[in-house]
């Protein structure tokens, strides 16, 4: 019965299967949007999207949207862990650059066969697999009426507000303040003043 309601949610929506993945199709409606190894604008930048294309959505918090990977995007292997275009060790790291100093993207293992484009000294540019998830701004994708019902994702995504743009503004991190408070002038009954030696403070919890 779930299988079959969740069937009638895909054609509702347009939407499909990718693996073990739902996923419906969202339309790009900005130009040049970054696509991103994470939900943050920190996270590094693997390609760009433009205007009126399509891209997979499998998950979406409002902010970011996590995508199957568009055609033409590539990724790396140490040249080290691939033989005659095959796998030959396990949890290799697929990197999104030449260098242990990327972002690593998924691993694979051995007997794989990742489609190889060339080499570029220690490393090997190959087609990126189709089970990375790459995140997108999702202020810049359209998605089919009614898609997040399909979106039941345990893909973690931060807490930040989105700015103008591109950009998403940061809040000012919180931080201790201690309100200080005039030195009282306190009359004894002699009528000589008293101050007292500190200031009291307040500090809010």
């Amino acid at each position: 019965m779930k299988e079959l309601f969740l069937a009638g949610i895909l054609i509702l929506t347009g939407g499909a299967c990718f693996g073990n993945d739902l996923f419906v199709p969202g339309t790009v409606t900005g130009d040049n949007v970054s696509i991103r190894v994470g939900p943050s604008l920190r996270a590094e930048i693997v390609g760009q999207v433009g205007k009126g294309q399509t891209v997979n959505v499998i998950a979406s918090d409002g902010e970011w949207c996590a995508i199957t990977p568009p055609p033409g995007l590539i990724a790396w292997v140490s040249a080290a862990y691939l033989q005659d275009g095959i796998i030959i060790g396990n949890r290799v790291n697929v990197r999104s650059g030449p260098g242990i100093s990327y972002a690593r993207l998924i691993q694979l293992n051995k007997g794989d066969r990742p489609e190889v484009r060339k080499r570029e000294g220690d490393w090997v540019d190959i087609s990126m697999p189709v089970d990375v998830k790459l995140w997108i701004n999702a202020r810049y994708v359209a998605l089919s009426e009614g898609a997040d019902s399909i979106f039941r994702s345990s893909v973690p995504f931060p807490s930040q507000t989105q700015g103008e743009g591109d950009t998403i503004s940061q809040p000012a991190p919180e931080r201790e303040v201690t309100l200080f408070i005039p030195s009282p002038t306190i009359l004894r009954p002699s009528g000589t003043p008293f101050l007292p030696r500190s200031a009291p403070s307040y500090t809010p919890s």
